[in-house]
C-alpha cells in the first residue's frame, strides 16, 4: 500500500497532513503508516509520496481487512485543498 498526496491550495492554518490505517478512525487518528506529517503550508503545486511506515527497508505497510483508512491535520486546515491516492494489492 502507498500512499500520494497532491496539493492544490496551501493550508493557511500551516497544517500537517498524515494518513494512517486503524481498527476505526479514532485508533487511525495519529497513525503515520501510510503518510507522515507533511507540512501543507507552502504544498501548493507538490506531489509527495508517503512511506512512513518508520521500517528502515521502506516496506510497503500491509492493511488488514477489518482496518479503515483516515486523514487528519495537526493544526487548522482552513485553506487546504487536494487529492490522496492510494494504491493498494489486494492479496
Amino acid at each position: 500500500t502507498s500512499c500520494f498526496v497532491y496539493v492544490s491550495a496551501n493550508s493557511t492554518g500551516a497544517c500537517n497532513l498524515t494518513v494512517g490505517t486503524g481498527a476505526t478512525a479514532t485508533a487511525a487518528h495519529d497513525a503515520t503508516d501510510l503518510f507522515a506529517a507533511a507540512a501543507m503550508a507552502a504544498a501548493v503545486g507538490t506531489s509527495v509520496t508517503g512511506f512512513a511506515n518508520g521500517d528502515a527497508a521502506d516496506a510497503l505497510p500491509v492493511i488488514a481487512t477489518d482496518e479503515v483508512i483516515a486523514a487528519y491535520c495537526s493544526a487548522d486546515s482552513s485553506g487546504l485543498a487536494g487529492r490522496v491516492f492510494i494504491e493498494y494489492v489486494r492479496v
